[in-house]
């Protein structure tokens, strides 16, 4: 079948609806935990069922490159390969321009000054492995490139299996000046119009991914540019300050299709969430939650915290007093503690199941208060608890 997105409520500009796929349908706004090559850097397939999760973002780049988009497609698709039965979604590969290119020479991460995220200058520059022409892109590290076009990324994902697709892009840098962020726009949406070109499948959604980075008009022609060709939906790519992300789909959604699914691309904290759902933000994916867990980081009151603190508040209570998840109904927060003072992978996989469950919740209950017409008291409420 075709992928098809029908919106169910609007209360403002936030929204829900269902994305109808082979796979099952995704209720949203939804959030995707990511599980690169196809397994989570922290915890199990099974967890991710077992939390409620609806999709999972796998990264084409990294399954072709380690083990093959023709073997992947040989085995069945991503979901055999997986064996993850629900929708999967597939970067396009374009993120790697950004984190084996810019972010490596511009010492900046995907958010610049992010919530909960390092800042830009925290990270190391050094040497960009990308190299960018009009045609494509040459990445990997010496010895190890490849080359990626808008025909070739359309190609691996089809082979892949991914419910949906996102077109190849070029993603800038927060310190990218206005008349490169220009160029690089440009090449985005001539790299969109040959993906659209290049797609054979009919059970596959193609998403649009607009550029233009901080510059608002930049956002407006790129949204203007995608919305004239014939994709199932668009997304927010690129780097972002703080809020970036709701501010790029607010500049964008007038010029949006409706009826179209609209993600934003890298976003997993909760307060960028609920300012882009309230921007009219469908789909979200990140690797923070589960990230984060590998950094001893929990998921509480919508900010991630270290477990030191959190345990010795909560001592032999679990992380979180109301929390459903498998880990707060089986441990303790002590107990995760040591597990992870011990570095005992069973602890970091507690924090993973805990803050992928949490931000199922969360989910769940952005779609319940934009069903029911109290979407502002709940935004409210978060705003005011994750403002300073």
């Amino acid at each position: 079948m075709t992928p098809e997105f029908a919106i169910t409520h609007r209360d403002q500009k936030a929204r829900t609806g269902v994305l109808h796929t082979d796979h099952g349908d995704i209720p949203t706004p939804n959030f995707m935990p990511v599980a690169t090559r196809g397994v989570f850097h922290g915890m199990e397939i099974g967890d991710a069922v077992e939390a409620g999760v609806d999709v999972i973002m796998c990264n084409t780049f990294h399954l072709d490159r380690e083990t093959g988009a023709e073997k992947i497609a040989a085995s069945g698709g991503i979901h055999a390969h997986t064996g993850w039965s629900k929708p999967v979604a597939t970067d396009s590969g374009g993120f790697q321009v950004f984190s084996y290119g810019w972010s490596r020479k511009h010492g900046v991460m995907k958010m610049a000054k992010g919530i909960n995220a390092p800042s830009a200058m925290s990270a190391e520059r050094g040497e960009s492995h990308v190299t960018i022409d009009d045609d494509g892109v040459t990445l990997g590290e010496p010895g190890r490139e490849v080359r990626y076009t808008a025909e070739s990324s359309i190609a691996r994902q089809e082979l892949i299996g991914a419910d949906i697709l996102f077109a190849f892009d070029e993603p800038t840098s927060p310190f990218h000046d206005r008349e490169y962020t220009v160029e690089a726009m440009h090449r985005t949406h001539a790299w969109a119009s040959r993906c659209i070109a290049a797609k054979r499948r009919d059970d596959q959604l193609l998403l649009g991914v607009i550029q233009g980075g901080p510059f608002e008009d930049l956002r407006v022609e790129s949204a203007k540019a995608l919305a004239a060709m014939p994709f199932g939906g668009f997304a927010i790519g690129g780097s972002y300050d703080a809020g970036g992300a709701a501010a790029a789909l607010r500049a964008a959604a007038p010029h949006l299709p409706e009826g179209k699914i609209r993600h934003i691309l890298g976003i997993g904290w909760v307060k960028d969430i609920i300012a882009a759902v309230d921007a009219g933000a469908d789909l979200f994916d990140c690797v923070e939650p589960v990230r984060r867990a590998r950094h001893r980081n929990v998921l509480v009151g919508g900010v991630y915290r270290d477990i030191v603190p959190v345990a010795r508040t909560q001592g032999d209570r679990p992380l979180v007093d109301d929390c459903d998840c498998q880990s707060c109904q089986s441990m303790t927060a002590m107990q995760i503690r040591a597990l992870l003072s011990a570095r005992d992978h069973a602890g970091s996989r507690a924090l993973a199941i805990h803050n992928v469950r949490t931000m199922v919740r969360i989910m769940s209950e952005i779609r319940s208060a934009i069903a029911d017409g109290s979407w502002a008291v709940y935004r409210d409420r978060w705003m005011h608890l994750l403002t300073p």
